[in-house]
């Protein structure tokens, strides 16, 4: 039997022990470059060799992560040099188109300074002659201003001596009414003589004398104050101190047991002559009561006027004739009488009637305009019409007199004084006139300067303000035949009144008479 033959065997295991070598050692270099590369990383990571092997050496960083570090590595500082050059020499050319650009400018600034100084030579020519035709306008200017001065002053001396003329006027007036009586008292002596006579030339002196009288009478009484809603002075009315004369009745007392109706306001009217209607609503002779036919009287469960009161009662109603009237402002607008109900002389005190009646005046004295900024809060009805007892008034002598010592009958230099309005001082917003000493306005009273056209209202007077830290216990008022008044600093005020055109007093009434309401 043949020796088997090992040579092939001996080779492969020589072969697989050399494999086997080979794979130790390779794996020995790849750790050993593996430490020697992760130790260096920083400076071999870049190697185009190692960067397929980066997540072999550093697990933590891919090889896509690896190559973007080192393309920015190597390629960033090439691309901003790049970019500064091109910056750089971008700008050096721009630094060369300013240098151009300056040089232009500066070219442009002589030739602008040699038109300007063309233009300035030839401009100045016509400055010259614009001066010297403003100096000409101001002097024809000048020359025009005298001219209207000196008609202003003539028309300014006419107006004084029509003043003067007026005032004359008015102090015949006054003669003539004191005339009047002495022509009746003769008219009557004429009469009885020729009746107890039968001397006919007297009976027709008389009746010339009486018609003369009644013409007389008649344009007196045009020009008196019409009495609105007032008594006569014997008219008796319940009191806190029980049934009292109109007349005897004091400003501030009430008129009820709850002290709720306050007496605010006194008016007191006078004619020269019985003259003034009043209705007799007298039962018996506790009960005495007259009144003017339009005064408000409620019955039938609403307001009605005293000549409307006969009518709805199918009855006539006497009357008489007087020369007082007297008329109360309380604090809920109410008289009451032993047997009736009546409006006091304001009728009501709502704030919003109080708008409308004063813009009801406003638009009779100011026609031509279409707003009088009227404030409600001044609104507060008659309580608020009335000056401070100080305030000095023009009298028909040039002089000047306290409100609080005019009488009825005395003759201011705007007319003769037919009624005077007191009320409690205490309730109102005052305003001071300019430049006077104790000259004060509540806020209701309608005023002007003697150079303006327009009335205001006192608050909207723009050099007259409201002045907190005065008060008084009474405040006055006068009605005059003019419906005006003057005061001092050439003030003109309206009186109370504030005036007796018929249409505006109408517009009044009727919306007055809609607006009541009052439940007992």
């Amino acid at each position: 039997m043949d020796k088997p033959d090992r040579l092939p065997y001996g080779l492969v295991q020589i072969m697989g022990y050399s494999c086997i070598t080979i794979f130790l050692v390779l794996a020995i270099i790849v750790i050993f470059i593996k430490r020697i590369l992760s130790k260096n990383w920083e400076k071999h990571r870049c190697n185009n060799f190692v960067i397929p092997l980066t997540s072999f050496i550093k697990p933590e960083i891919n090889a896509q992560e690896n190559e973007t570090y080192c393309f920015k590595k190597d390629h960033q500082p090439i691309m901003e040099e790049i970019t500064f050059n091109k910056l750089t020499t971008k700008i050096e050319d721009t630094q060369k188109d300013q240098e151009l650009l300056a040089e232009k400018i500066s070219e442009s600034e002589g030739k602008i300074q040699n038109v300007q100084k063309k233009t300035d030579a030839e401009v100045s020519v016509f400055y010259k002659a614009f001066e010297r035709l403003k100096n000409i306008n101001f002097y024809i200017l000048k020359k025009i201003q005298n001219f209207f001065l000196k008609i202003g002053a003539i028309i300014w001396t006419i107006y004084f001596q029509l003043i003067t003329q007026i005032n004359i006027v008015l102090i015949q007036i006054a003669s003539l009414y004191k005339m009047l009586s002495v022509m009746n008292s003769l008219a009557i002596i004429i009469a009885a003589i020729g009746i107890a006579f039968a001397f006919p030339p007297a009976a027709i002196l008389s009746a010339i004398i009486l018609a003369i009288l009644i013409d007389i009478n008649v344009t007196a009484k045009a020009a008196e104050q019409k009495a609105y809603c007032c008594f006569s002075e014997t008219s008796l009315f319940l009191t806190q101190q029980g049934i009292k004369k109109i007349k005897d009745i004091k400003l501030g007392s009430f008129l009820d047991y709850l002290r709720e109706n306050q007496v605010l306001g006194i008016v007191e009217l006078k004619s020269h002559e019985p003259n003034i209607k009043v209705f007799d609503l007298t039962e018996d002779n506790k009960t005495s009561m007259f009144v003017t036919g339009d005064h408000l009287i409620y019955t039938n469960k609403s307001w009605k006027s005293i000549e409307e009161y006969a009518k709805s009662n199918k009855k006539t109603i006497p009357y008489k004739y007087t020369d007082t009237l007297i008329s109360l402002v309380t604090t809920n607008n109410l008289l009451v009488s032993p047997n009736y109900y009546f409006k006091d002389y304001e009728e009501t005190n709502h704030p919003g009637t109080q708008m409308k009646i004063s813009e009801f005046v406003m638009n009779y004295l100011n026609p031509t305009e279409k707003l009088h900024y009227l404030k409600e809060l001044y609104e507060i009805g008659e309580i608020a019409n009335c000056l401070s007892p100080e305030t000095k008034v023009l009298m028909e002598d040039n002089t000047y007199k306290k409100i609080k010592d005019i009488k009825i009958h005395d003759i201011t230099s705007n007319g003769i004084v037919f009624g005077i309005y007191k009320c409690i001082g205490n309730k109102q917003y005052w305003f001071k006139l300019t430049d006077t000493e104790n000259s004060f306005l509540a806020s209701k009273v309608i005023c002007k300067k003697k150079t303006d056209t327009l009335w205001k209202k006192i608050y909207n007077q723009s050099q007259i303000k409201h002045d907190p830290n005065f008060e008084f216990d009474i405040g006055y008022h006068l009605i005059t035949e003019t419906h005006t008044i003057q005061l001092e600093n050439d003030y003109i005020i309206r009186d109370f009144i504030e005036t007796n055109d018929d249409f505006t007093q109408s517009q009044i009434e009727k919306y007055v008479r809609n607006s009541i309401i009052y439940k007992f």
